[in-house]
């Protein structure tokens, strides 16, 4: 079954900058980034949540795949909705950080990267910096770098930084 990468979907609250950027506003953001993740993700592929969900996190029970959440830090700011969020069975699990095994290595998701080991073994896969780029060695799936969908471990793997 495929894996996919997502992060940065703020899914109601989008950041101002990237409203300003793309020419969408808030709802045509959310719009876009659910739609293309029902246009790529079947219900038994697996989708790995790099962080900063949205105060509107419950639509990801709308949507297919079986998912797991690295939290982000503003997954992390109200401790309350943080236990919502583990109570809800939205996410298979929750955590701050995993290392993934998969064919030729380990991939360590993480939603800042600056948190990642400064030289890590593995390639770190995270979220955070949304339109920016990432350094060497790590490779953002922020929606704002992967056209506003969630982005499959093989393409991820072949892309650039």
């Amino acid at each position: 079954m495929p894996t996919w990468f997502i992060a940065d979907t703020h899914f109601g609250k989008q950041p101002g900058g990237r409203c300003k950027w793309s020419g969408m506003s808030a709802g045509e953001l959310d719009a876009l980034i659910e739609a293309n993740w029902r246009d790529r993700v079947a219900e038994n592929d697996v989708i790995w949540h790099l962080g900063d969900i949205g105060p509107d996190w419950r639509r990801l029970a709308t949507l297919p795949g079986v998912k797991h959440l690295i939290l982000g830090n503003d997954d992390k700011k109200d401790k309350e909705e943080r236990a919502e969020i583990e109570a809800s069975r939205i996410f298979e699990t929750v955590r701050n950080r995993h290392r993934l095994e998969v064919d030729g290595g380990s991939l360590f998701l993480i939603h800042i990267p600056a948190e990642a080991k400064r030289k890590p073994a593995h390639e770190v896969i995270h979220g955070h910096l949304h339109h920016l780029p990432s350094v060497p060695g790590h490779r953002s799936v922020s929606v704002d770098r992967t056209g506003w969908a969630p982005q499959r471990l093989e393409e991820l793997l072949t892309r650039s930084s």
